[in-house]
Parts: C-alpha cells; sequence; structure tokens
C-alpha cells in the first residue's frame, strides 16, 4: 500500500493472491508406485522453481498438480500452464535411496509448506495405496491425494545439445529494458511476446506493438553453432517486475498484501519488494473467507504467513487485508490480537480478472476521477491493465497535486 499526500491525499493497494483450485482424483494403477529418500533442501529448492510455472486460473485440474517422474537415473519435477513449463532434474546421485522408481502427479497446494516445514533434514516419499502418497520423517508424517500421471497432458520440451549460459540477472535486466513495447492486444499474439534471437556469440531481444520497437543486445561469453529465434509470451513475465520498476522509477512506496502462494513461488521478487522500501502486509495462507474461520483457524491462517516472511526474509509484517474483503467482528478481534492492523480500501474496481482486462483508457479515467484526499486505493498486481497504465497514473496524479507517502506514514 502506498499513500499520495499532497493537498489532497491516495493511498494505493496492490493486492496479491493465488489460490489453487479443487482437484478431481482418478483411480490409477499400482504399477505406478514410487519410494524414495532424499535430502530436504534439495527437494525444496526445485520445487519452488518448477511451481512457478502452475497459475492459480487453470481450468485443468491435473495442470494444479507437480509431476514427478522417478527413474534409476534421478528424479524429473515438472509443472506447467500449457503456455509456461518448468521442467527440473535432480540426478541419482543426488538422491539418498531409491527403493522403487515411478511416475505421479502430487498436489501442489499443499507440497511445499509441508516440506518446508519437516523437522528432519532428509524426507521420505511413498506411494501407498493408488492415488495417495506418504511424505515423512522420523517425527513427522503427511498423507496427500495424488492425480494418475496418464492423465496429464503430453509436454515435450525439446532439447538440444546445446545450451544458452547466461546469469538469471542479466536474463532479468534484458527483459526489463524491452518488455514495455510488448502488445497487449491478443488479437496478434506474436506481438505480445518477446522476440530472442541467437546468433554465433550475439543475443538479441526485441519487443514491438507495431507503433514502437525495443531492441537491446549483448555479447555471449560463447558461441553458438546453430541460431536460435524464439517468443516468449509476454503474459509469463510476471507483471509484478515491472510494477515494481514504475514505482521505483517514480520513487514511490506500496503495501504488496501476499499469500504463502505467492511468497513460495515468487521468492526473489518479495525479497526485492522488501529490499526496495515497501511494505510487505499479511493476505493469509490459503486467502480463505474470515468470517467463516474458527478463531484457531483464523490464527493459523495468519501466524503460519507471519512466521514463514519472518524465517525468509527475517521481515515483521504489521498489516493484514482480510481475503477477499469479508470480515467479521470475531476476525478483525483476533487479527488485532495478534498485533496486526486490518487494512481496506476506499477505492477498487474490477481488475482482478485476468482473462477479462478492463480497457486501459477507461480504467485510467476511473481511477483519476474518483482521487480524494486520503484516499486508499486498491490495483491488483496480476492486472495487465493496472501495470501498463500504473506510471501514467502517478505522473498525472502527482501533477494534479497529489503526493504519495507509505502506509507507515499514513498511520502516524
Amino acid at each position: 500500500m502506498c499513500k499520495m499526500y499532497g493537498n489532497k491525499g491516495v493511498n494505493i493497494v496492490f493486492n496479491i493472491f493465488n489460490t489453487n483450485n479443487k482437484n478431481n482424483i482418478k483411480k490409477r494403477k499400482k504399477e505406478y508406485y514410487m519410494k524414495f529418500k532424499i535430502k530436504k533442501n534439495i527437494i525444496l529448492d526445485q520445487l519452488v522453481n518448477v511451481s512457478k510455472a502452475i497459475s492459480s486460473r487453470n481450468i485443468i485440474p491435473i495442470l494444479n498438480g507437480i509431476k514427478f517422474e522417478l527413474t534409476s537415473e534421478g528424479l524429473t519435477l515438472m509443472a506447467s500452464d500449457t503456455d509456461l513449463t518448468i521442467k527440473s532434474f535432480i540426478p541419482s546421485d543426488k538422491i539418498e535411496s531409491i527403493d522403487s522408481t515411478g511416475t505421479i502427479i502430487i498436489q501442489s497446494k499443499f507440497l511445499i509448506d509441508i516440506i518446508r516445514k519437516m523437522p528432519s533434514d532428509v524426507v521420505n516419499f511413498e506411494v501407498i495405496d493408488d492415488l495417495k502418497i506418504m511424505i515423512y520423517t522420523e517425527h513427522s508424517k503427511y498423507n496427500l491425494n495424488c492425480l494418475n500421471s496418464l492423465d496429464y497432458p503430453q509436454i515435450d520440451i525439446e532439447t538440444k545439445d546445446e545450451y544458452i549460459n547466461l546469469k538469471a540477472t542479466d536474463l532479468k535486466t534484458l527483459i526489463k529494458q524491452v518488455i514495455f513495447a510488448i502488445s497487449t492486444q491478443e488479437s496478434r499474439p506474436l506481438l505480445t511476446g518477446i522476440n530472442i534471437k541467437v546468433n554465433g556469440n550475439v543475443l538479441e531481444a526485441i519487443a514491438t506493438d507495431s507503433y514502437r520497437l525495443a531492441k537491446k543486445t549483448i555479447i555471449l561469453d560463447q558461441t553458438i553453432s546453430e541460431p536460435v529465434d524464439i517468443v516468449i509470451p509476454g503474459k509469463n513475465v510476471d507483471n509484478l517486475d515491472k510494477i515494481l520498476e514504475v514505482l521505483k522509477n517514480n520513487q514511490v512506496k506500496a503495501t504488496f498484501f501476499i499469500t504463502a502462494h505467492y511468497v513460495n513461488t515468487q521468492e526473489e521478487l518479495v525479497k526485492q519488494m522488501i529490499e526496495e522500501g515497501h511494505i510487505v502486509g499479511n493476505h493469509t495462507v490459503n486467502h480463505k473467507s474470515m468470517p467463516d474461520l474458527s478463531e484457531e483457524k483464523i490464527k493459523k491462517e495468519i501466524l503460519e504467513l507471519h512466521q514463514t516472511i519472518y524465517d525468509k526474509f527475517n521481515y515483521e509484517m504489521k498489516y493484514m487485508r482480510p481475503p477477499k474483503g469479508e470480515f467479521s467482528e470475531k476476525s478483525l478481534s483476533v487479527t488485532n490480537s495478534l498485533g496486526y492492523k486490518t487494512v481496506m480500501w476506499s477505492f477498487a474496481y474490477e481488475d482482478w480478472n485476468e482473462d477479462k482486462q478492463p480497457e486501459e483508457e477507461k480504467s485510467k479515467a476511473k481511477i483519476l476521477n474518483n482521487l480524494h484526499n486520503g484516499e486508499i486505493m486498491l490495483l491488483h498486481g496480476n492486472s495487465k491493465t493496472n501495470t501498463n497504465i500504473l506510471d501514467s497514473i502517478i505522473k498525472e496524479a502527482k501533477q494534479m497535486g497529489y503526493e504519495f507517502k507509505s502506509l507507515d506514514e499514513f498511520q502516524n
């Protein structure tokens, strides 16, 4: 949340959440039973990596899971939303033991949190009954429902003997420098992505919406024998990356209300939020409606995320946004007893549906026409429209006499 003050004041809130859909369970054959033992830090790092490909709005239930494929050579993990697929391989020499091989789809919703909370350094995985897996250590045990790997879409990731080696930070910078020029018109799909070309030791990133063109060239430390020419869909580049860049360029601080799923899948972005001076707020673990929960479950939803953020970033959250804006006297009382301040909003609009984004000019006009003194404005960070108009909104609001302040200053 950030607040704009001046003759007038506006507080902008970016509310980010991911919830996973419930999955249907089907019967499968016993031939897929598998059992192995692996160090916690090894499996956890790879799960966090591949889970970034899982979309909160999957309409195919099985794509809310992570595919485990265990062979004598090692463990392959894969996740996909059909547009973006991430695959990771852990060789057998990094696995403590392999008792039996197989393939299964494990629900991602609780998997990462369960493994992270395991008290032991080594974790056991064992398929025990058709579509059920037991994840356990000496002192703890969890049973999770799974899905049949035969129902998982056939997704082939073409690989070649030659790889392009590029630092993650360099790739991130490269994308930032051109992505502003991609088209937002889905009727021209090729222009909604970034064209990556590699010829010899020269890599080019190109983006255009046919009105403007951005191009960045870098020299690689290697020479590629075969030319590469691909298009990376723009929607697979997180909106929050661009939002943080806009805020930084305009010297504006915000509060980002996040859930556990976002922390698990976008750890680097959360770290960036904190390092750049933004406030990170608690939006609960699972984005459940607070009035529907018991006092004990409300505390669990808030405190588990609080502890996760503290453990990962040594950061103490103090602001809470109830999921969906739904609250009761009980939930407010519990939230307050935990030392949190509940933060709502004074302006919001229908911007959260990724498949039905509002028109940019109409959205911009609606936001600017509703500016008011002391405003708390809620904008969803998954909105492409918000991402594209945020820079101009900030600049025009400042021209109208508004000043942006942080939520801490707003409370004071």
